[in-house]
């Protein structure tokens, strides 16, 4: 891939990150608060964020790690006014995050449960086997 296609891939993972980021916090928190206040404050139970994680790991494989770091950090500095520099767990949870979906499908590979990368090897059971992927890590 060349320079130009990588930063199209960041861009629009990134733009999906974001808008993801906002329809948790604008519609996601604000229902959540209502129904169960207590989990709020630190869990979100519906996260397309991740739904985003799932996809960018799937479709880009390693790659999906640097490309989910930069849409996390422009979420983080747009969403919270805060650099994750700054902060030394924020970045260990930026790392942590953005790699975990694609550790999870390399562990479900040395499972015997393979899922190919990329759009070219959609099949009837891919979708169940992102889901599955999706359920297999906690973030």
């Amino acid at each position: 891939m060349k320079l130009e296609e990588h930063l199209v891939c960041i861009g629009i993972i990134t733009a999906a990150y974001i808008v993801a980021m906002l329809f948790v916090n604008s519609v996601i928190v604000p229902l959540q608060n209502s129904f169960v206040p207590g989990i709020t404050s630190f869990a979100a139970l519906l996260f397309p964020a991740h739904g985003i994680r799932v996809l960018s790991a799937w479709l880009f494989g390693w790659k999906s790690i640097p490309y989910l770091v930069c849409a996390t950090l422009a979420a983080d500095i747009l969403l919270t006014s805060q650099f994750a520099a700054a902060n030394l767990q924020l970045v260990y949870t930026t790392l942590l995050t953005s790699s975990v979906t694609w550790i999870s499908l390399q562990i479900l590979s040395l499972g015997g449960i393979k899922i190919e990368v990329g759009e070219k090897h959609v099949s009837s059971s891919t979708w169940r086997l992102l889901l599955l992927e999706g359920l297999f890590h906690p973030y």
